[in-house]
């Protein structure tokens, strides 16, 4: 007979086989390796393709195996019945872990996710007591995998195992990171802060439950040992290497988020502790999202460092780019999201954060984040609503992210993007779609707004007035803006960073001041210090972005103005706003201060001030895509037409 590597080559030469090296043949057509196929016994395939992998594995050397794991591990999975001793399971389950880690490599969660748990399954049930770091590490690998995909019944599962299982607490930190991870991509805030609490706690890093002053005791701290360090000192830090020090950095990063609902206090805390510990023990990729975190801090209302804050965002970029391992940014999507969404709002243009959002986005969905992924992604919404984002095209958008995070089970990331999802279509006035709160959560938006205070969400209710009042001040009605305006002073708890939507807020807040006080009744002095209050804010925000804050500025000038009977200066601040609104490409806000400098002219008796301002405005909206205010406007100048030709 002849050897089987003699024939090879001449299948090759006849065209049959492909000769991809000297060793190695492939079959030059599909239908030529079907129809060999085909000739094989069905009952024989299975133990065939175990031969064939075994052979593979064999002849593959230990330095070659992960990248030939492909190719040796379908053949072994299909025959993997035929395995009949435990050495061989567990020879197979470590090939499933090779591949599955090649598979995270390249992003392939789900992929990776099946390998992991394809080798579970061949685990005997004595495995963690005869080979327990290879049960320990496909465990891990499993819950990691499960979490990318959102697979979070899978994850609970394994994660009960490893915490029952596991020998020690450093054995168990994966599993309860990624349990943390779960509670708050799930809204489950309460019983993420718990699980850090205790794991702070076993790592020599214990915060209080209960806080009296030791935020500002600790802010103080921190605040005098940066003074002592300059931009290079902090990025010549040594490499922070103690084991304990770095899971509990990751631990106080895991709080950040369930506290920034619930408990934004003991997330301050947090925040001072983690720059302390960079300070003393050196950097790691947390140490960005920590030095992010602390000029939030900075630019929040509680300082209004904008210089500070700009810094600090700055110098937490150059550290994530110095601690990120092999060009891979774990802490991308959190960093990205603290110092383009909340810190450079203060110093550059709206428009300008919104592709580095998508790329936080994106990074967190290649590494795994999925909560600060969409979180990233849901800011990006958000910012193209407050900049003008034509209003079809956004609806669009968000319909889409809302349906990602049911598909990943991010459920906190998709209750602040069906706001605004709802806010869009009540602007557009489509009714084609179904109410956005039934299709996402089956539920009514005061159901969810009451479920939600239940769970002292407190974050999602106070933006979730915040729409409200936006929906009703576009919509003119000032009844409703109020309505709202008092309901929300009990969800006021205090943000660790400011954000876009509580600007917004605050601007809505004005706005509802001037309008009740220019009633000139018994609560004038009471509205006209809110509103003032409010004008002070934003000549501070000015200061350090006009681009994106001083149409805003101008319209509560003009509506200040309106209140103290200056008719003239009224009319330059309204003109001013819409100059300026539109230069900077706010196009809803042009619109707005049109409509509402009109409702001035037409009070004032001014009629043909008054349609002018009235067609202004509704061609603002046309181009927002705000379909039901151009309804609104319609209305207005028909009514003044009408007027006009009769009287």
């Amino acid at each position: 007979g002849v050897a089987l590597e003699e024939f090879l080559p001449t299948l090759a030469s006849s065209g049959f086989l492909h000769e991809v090296s000297p060793d190695k043949f492939t079959w030059a057509h599909d239908q030529v390796r079907e129809a060999a196929y085909e000739l094989i016994p069905p009952s024989k395939r299975k133990m065939l393709h175990l031969l064939i992998g075994t052979k593979i594995l064999m002849n593959t050397p230990e330095e070659q195996l992960e990248d030939s794991i492909f190719d040796i591990l379908p053949h072994m999975t299909v025959g993997q019945e035929y395995l009949q001793s435990e050495s061989q399971k567990y020879e197979v389950a470590e090939l499933n872990l090779i591949a599955g880690s090649r598979a995270i490599k390249t992003f392939s969660f789900r992929s990776a996710a099946g390998y992991f748990l394809s080798g579970i399954n061949l685990l005997p049930e004595d495995c963690w007591e005869r080979r327990y770091k290879l049960s320990l590490d496909l465990y891990d690998a499993a819950i990691e995998g499960s979490y990318a995909v959102g697979d979070f019944a899978q994850l609970c599962t394994l994660v009960s195992t490893v915490l029952s299982k596991g020998k020690t607490l450093k054995d168990k930190l994966n599993a309860h990171n990624n349990q943390v991870r779960y509670l708050t991509s799930t809204g489950q805030s309460e019983g993420g802060i718990s699980q850090c609490l205790v794991v702070l706690e076993e790592l020599g890093e214990k915060l209080p439950a209960q806080l009296t002053n030791e935020v500002a005791v600790e802010y103080m701290h921190v605040k005098n040992l940066l003074a002592s360090h300059s931009e290079d000192s902090i990025l010549r830090l040594p490499v922070m290497e103690v084991d304990n020090k770095l899971a509990a950095m990751e631990f106080l990063s895991l709080i950040m988020s369930p506290c920034s609902n619930t408990r934004p206090q003991l997330g301050l805390l947090a925040i001072f502790r983690m720059v302390k510990m960079s300070l003393e023990w050196g950097l790691c990729d947390v140490s960005a999202f920590s030095l992010a975190l602390y000029g939030g801090f900075l630019v929040s209302p509680f300082i209004r460092d904008f210089e500070g804050g700009y810094r600090y965002g700055n110098i937490a970029l150059k550290v994530l780019d110095r601690c990120s391992s092999k060009g891979q940014h774990r802490f991308k999507a959190q960093v990205y999201l603290i110092v383009y969404a909340m810190i450079h709002i203060f110093r550059e243009p709206y428009q300008s954060s919104l592709d580095k959002l998508l790329d936080g986005y994106r990074d967190g969905c290649r590494c795994g984040d999925l909560e600060y992924a969409f979180l990233c992604l849901h800011r990006h919404s958000v910012f193209q609503l407050h900049s003008g984002r034509n209003l079809i095209k956004l609806e669009q958008e968000l319909t889409s992210s809302a349906r990602k995070t049911m598909q990943y089970g991010q459920i906190s990331a998709r209750l602040l993007i069906v706001i605004w999802l709802s806010t869009v279509l009540e602007m557009t006035g489509d009714t084609s779609h179904e109410d956005p709160y039934m299709t996402f959560f089956s539920c009514t938006e005061d159901a969810l707004l009451q479920q939600q205070e239940s769970l002292k969400n407190f974050s999602f209710c106070h933006i979730l007035c915040i729409k409200r009042k936006f929906v009703c001040i576009f919509n003119g009605d000032v009844d409703g803006a109020l309505h709202v305006y008092h309901t929300s002073s009990k969800y006021l708890h205090g943000e660790l960073v400011q954000s876009t939507s509580s600007i917004l807020g605050q601007f809505l807040d004005g706005l509802i001041a001037f309008t009740c006080a220019q009633k000139h009744q018994s609560d004038e002095e009471y509205w006209t210090h809110v509103a003032l209050e409010v004008i002070g804010k934003f000549q501070k925000w000015v200061k350090s972005s006009e681009w994106n804050f001083s149409h805003k500025l101008y319209l509560l000038k003009a509506e200040h103005n309106v209140l103290k009977g200056n008719d003239a200066a009224a009319v330059s601040m309204y003109d001013l706003s819409i100059t300026t609104a539109r230069k900077h490409r706010f196009v809803q806000d042009e619109g707005l201060s049109f409509e509402r400098a009109g409702y001035y002219h037409r009070h004032k008796g001014r009629e043909k001030e008054t349609l002018k301002y009235f067609t202004q405005a509704k061609k603002c909206y046309e181009r927002w895509g705000a379909l039901a205010l151009v309804i609104g406007m319609d209305g207005e100048i028909g009514r003044l037409k009408y007027t006009q030709q009769f009287f």
